[in-house]
């Protein structure tokens, strides 16, 4: 008993032991971030810039509050409204880990913090979720018999991965996929061993797990990777495919020496019979997990597939360039590079595999075989463009699968040594290619990354003095399994001839950790020399302008900001009040003053109020082409990922609700507003329209689309446009049809009309009023001037035209205070557009002309043509759609209530992007919903007081949920059938 208790006890400690040098790993390799949280006020402070700031931050904020409030399937914070848990399902709203953090925060009442907690319990997150990848990585070589100390190694070469780190605190959803592939295999090997039974009960006697239940945690786990991000998960299924393949297969029969044993056909057909077995029930399995996972899985690929992308190209080349090859070495075993996040990707591997080259694998162990040419396979597939262009779903080549690679050369590390030990590869000789390689790589580093920099993404930090240290940590690890080959030479029976050999393990591992926290980015180096800016990395914080204030700045606004929101947010609380607000700085880039360029398209996720902004990598199609084709609302930077506002274009923005600006510019359409006596800072719309519009009067869809783009605006506040089917309908219960009214002027365009500078129009053509075609060559300040007639009241004048350049590259052009700017024909954020309407207010003041800048080049232009749209009836319009208004309307998340006083059937349009799953009831009776302007959601409203309530039920997350609840109780029915079988047994 005493003996049981101690050996107990023993484990634990060695346990206890792993546990803290992993953790210790983890806040290594965040070494630059850790100290910062704990020294207020913060300087200085680093973060992640780009997408880690101007989305995910935001996102897990939001997510969080919704969670909380209860507007997790439906939120007006995010832009004109959305489904957070289909539209974040590429980023948290499906991660197990996610909801995990989220419990963990509201224990300690931090969930949907500021920006700095948000950071905070990210760095937490990234610790606790590295740790994690290498304890499962450690049990995973542990579970296959493997020396701990070369268990330790193959942790902390996975978790402490470059392609780990770099996407920590950048990407920190990506790197939940690290943490299902060693589960995976845990769970596969648990598999297998039933397989193997008779093979495994010689050597585990007891351990033969039970074939009927043997799947169960392969099955569970495979279905937390797939629910845990759609797009992950089809890149681990892939490896999974592959990994399959090369181990479901029996192994074959051998002598003791390692050659294989003569068989016959039968019993060689008998092998590949049982593997394709295997292959079936891995199939099946998958299946099964598919049904487990189809609550998170399904729904996340249909909003991918519902979402607004742009189509990259993908690349099938076999074969990346000559400068890939010049600089492989470093991107395999140096430390100090960083890349562009989408294509390139750096590995700091220890450089002891290269040790692996010289094994016999003919004399080797199946399973060493089998990891070595698993790792091959991967490891050459990354250095395949088309492969990595497949893995990103066949568009531009990406790193995001290179996880994969790290998994299979650090899965292969423990057998690698192992054979290496065995077959005494390990010698001086080999040790000094080692040495000579690197040297030669050493000296022609600057030479050759020179070159590479030139063509590819690839970009190093210059070697020092860590560097060395580096290299003489891994060739002093190298020494001992040199010392260890020598030692066990002594003895015939390979016993060990030194005591000390006996901890030489642990020093090699040892050794190598300390050479991995050298090469960490962020780990303690970086800390102590200083160098923080690195890898997307981004420093702000002085004596004279303390971090803590300029990240309030750069993320929240300032003090006048902070309050407007805040003022708004309380507005937009109150019953029967629905408004959405424009802030200006959310629509362009800024504050340059620091350093780059801050976003704030999704600063109302941090801060409150119901914006007309958003970023995100999947924006519902429906809602993102109306606002950028059907009605060519020009953003400052048109992309697939986000829309900014609506150009300035009064009648959309009256149409949606907008009740508030502020943060105004030059650009900026205030007729209507006047300064807010309530909310400083702030211009309040006269014209407010709320989210619900009363129509009395339809129009049919296909002659709304003959409009121009001035007249689609207008028509937004005078009729409703809707489809054949809903037009009959609507005829039926005593609609009039009509047409818009008559408001918008077409402004002729002609040679005399048009004012050039620092630029030249040739080959220019025009008919009718319109310049149909030209060639405009522009210089360095090119500005292009078309004057005005006299203008005949308020209004705005909508410049719509095609232009594009040759492609070769990006370009900007300004108007009315705004710049807009295009990506080349190759740019992988490029929408593919080519047509333009630039709105110019004219309501406030009139406009003589309108002037158009222009980058340096050549462009095309096409059908460029000027409307004048008055706002003369604006007043009279706004009061018609306010006639017949909800009163009392409560907008709370995926519910909106109100009641209505008819005096005559109409179309109550509400400002909700139409879908399927909004559903309304009039007096508790299911009424039919229908397309409104091609982006509202309608109902015919009969004349009478009614009680009208709209909800919002996504019904194939419904239906997928029942699948899993099934999959789930049949699963768990199985199980504990199969339990009580054997308890009876």
């Amino acid at each position: 008993m005493k003996a049981s208790v101690r050996a107990v006890a023993a484990k634990a400690l060695r346990g206890s032991g792993i546990l803290a040098i992993f953790v210790c790993l983890a806040v290594s390799a965040h070494a630059v971030f850790v100290p910062q949280f704990f020294s207020l006020p913060f300087s200085p402070f680093t973060y992640y810039g780009g997408d880690a700031t101007s989305q995910l931050v935001g996102a897990v904020s939001l997510l969080e509050h919704s969670l909380m409030e209860g507007t997790f399937t439906w939120n007006w914070e995010y832009g004109l409204g959305g489904d957070l848990f289909e539209q974040f399902s590429y980023y948290y709203s499906t991660s197990p880990f996610f909801y995990l953090m989220f419990t963990v925060k509201c224990l300690f009442g931090a969930a949907g913090g500021d920006f700095e907690t948000a950071q905070m319990w990210r760095l937490i997150a990234s610790i606790v979720k590295q740790t994690i990848c290498m304890l499962l990585m450690y049990a995973l070589i542990r579970q296959e018999s493997k020396r701990r100390a070369w268990a330790v190694v193959a942790g902390a070469v996975y978790g402490c991965s470059m392609w780990y780190i770099d996407n920590s605190f950048a990407f920190d959803f990506m790197t939940d996929a690290m943490l299902w592939l060693p589960a995976i295999m845990l769970a596969f090997n648990h598999l297998k061993r039933s397989w193997d039974a008779s093979e495994d009960a010689a050597r585990h006697p007891g351990a033969t797990p039970d074939p009927r239940t043997a799947w169960i945690p392969l099955a569970l786990v495979m279905a937390l990777c797939l629910a845990c991000n759609f797009y992950f998960a089809y890149i681990s299924l892939v490896f999974c495919i592959l990994f399959a393949v090369i181990f479901a297969r029996p192994c074959a029969p051998r002598d003791a020496s390692g050659r294989r044993k003569p068989e016959s056909r039968s019993e060689r057909n008998g092998r590949y019979i049982a593997a394709a077995k295997r292959i079936g029930i891995l199939a099946a399995i998958v299946i099964g997990a598919l049904a487990l996972a189809a609550v998170a899985f399904v729904p996340s690929v249909a909003a991918f597939l519902a979402a607004d992308r742009t189509q990259v190209a993908a690349s099938f080349d076999l074969l990346p360039g000559l400068a890939f090859f010049a600089i492989l070495p470093e991107a395999l075993f140096f430390k100090g590079g960083s890349y562009f996040a989408t294509d390139s990707q750096t590995y700091a591997f220890p450089l002891l595999i290269l040790l692996a080259l010289a094994i016999d694998y003919r004399r080797a162990p199946d399973t060493v075989r089998r990891k070595t040419l698993l790792a091959a396979v991967v490891l050459a597939a990354w250095m395949i463009p088309a492969v990595s262009s497949a893995m990103n779903g066949f568009s531009y080549p990406s790193n995001r699968w290179c996880y994969l690679v790290v998994f299979a050369i650090a899965y292969a590390i423990p057998d690698w040594l192992d054979e290496i030990g065995r077959q005494k590869t390990a010698t001086p000789r080999a040790l000094a290619v080692v040495a000579v390689a690197t040297a030669l790589c050493w000296v022609t580093h600057d030479w050759r990354v020179q070159i590479a920099s030139e063509t590819l993404d690839y970009r190093f930090a210059g070697l020092g003095g860590s560097d060395l240290l580096m290299f003489a940590l891994q060739f002093a690890a190298m020494a001992i399994l040199v010392w260890m080959a020598k030692a066990k030479t002594a003895n015939s029976d390979g016993t060990i001839t030194h005591r000390a050999v006996r901890f030489a393990p642990a020093a090699l591992a040892a050794t190598l950790l300390l050479s991995l926290m050298l090469s960490m980015p962020y780990g303690p180096y970086a800390l102590v020399s200083g160098f923080r800016d690195c890898g997307g990395a981004e420093t702000v914080g002085t004596q004279e302008n303390p971090a803590e204030e300029a990240l309030d700045i750069i993320f929240e606004g300032d003090d006048l900001t902070r309050t407007t929101y805040a003022l708004l947010d309380q507005a937009g609380r109150e019953p029967g009040t629905f408004f959405r607000s424009i802030d200006g700085e959310a629509t362009i880039d800024s504050h340059e003053s620091f350093g780059h360029e801050a976003r704030f398209e999704n600063r109302s996720w941090l801060m409150g109020t119901y914006p007309v902004t958003v970023y995100n990598s999947m924006i519902e199609k429906d809602i993102s082409r109306w606002l950028k084709l059907d009605h060519c609302i020009s953003s400052t930077v048109v992309s697939a990922s986000h829309y900014r506002g609506f150009g300035h274009r009064l009648f959309v923005e009256n149409a949606w609700g907008v009740g508030y600006q502020f943060n105004t510019g030059e650009a900026t359409n205030l007729y209507g507003y006047t300064p807010s006596p309530n909310i400083p800072g702030t211009y309040v719309n006269a014209n407010a329209l709320g989210m619900d519009l009363w129509y009395p009067s339809f129009t049919r869809q296909d002659d709304a689309e003959a409009w121009t783009y001035a007249q689609k605006d207008a028509a937004l506040l005078q009729t409703a446009a809707v489809d054949d089917q809903t037009a009959d309908m609507l005829q039926e219960a005593g609609l009039a049809e009509t047409g818009a009214e008559d408001t918008v002027q077409s402004i002729p365009v002609g040679d005399k009309t048009i004012e050039l500078a620092n630029c030249s129009l040739e080959d220019a053509v025009y008919e009718n009023g319109v310049l149909v075609s030209a060639t405009l060559s522009a210089q360095e300040g090119a500005a292009v001037t078309l004057h005005m007639p006299e203008q005949d009241g308020p209004g705005e004048y909508l410049l719509e035209f095609d232009m594009d350049n040759d492609g070769s590259s990006s370009w900007t052009m300004r108007a009315a205070g705004d710049s807009y700017w295009t990506g080349a024909a190759d740019h992988r954020w490029k929408y593919p557009i080519r047509e333009y309407a630039l709105c110019y207010p004219a309501g406030t003041q009139d406009r003589s002309k309108l002037v158009l800048e222009v980058d340096e080049g050549v462009y095309e232009i096409r059908n460029l043509r000027v409307e004048f749209s008055s706002y003369e009836n604006l007043e009279d319009w706004t009061a018609a759609r306010n006639s017949c208004n909800l009163d009392g309307i409560v907008v709370d998340g995926p519910r909106v209530i109100g009641s209505i006083d008819a005096d005559t059937a109409g179309v109550l349009a509400l400002s909700i992007p139409y879908s399927a799953d909004w559903r309304c009831s009039v007096d508790g009776q299911p009424v039919q919903t229908f397309a409104v302007n091609g982006v509202f959601t309608g109902i015919l409203v009969e004349p009478g007081t009614h009680t009208v309530e709209f909800t919002y039920t996504n019904r194939l997350a419904c239906i997928c949920a029942c699948i899993s609840i099934l999959a789930g109780a049949a699963l768990a029915a199985w199980g504990a059938f199969a339990l009580l079988r054997r308890h009876r047994r």
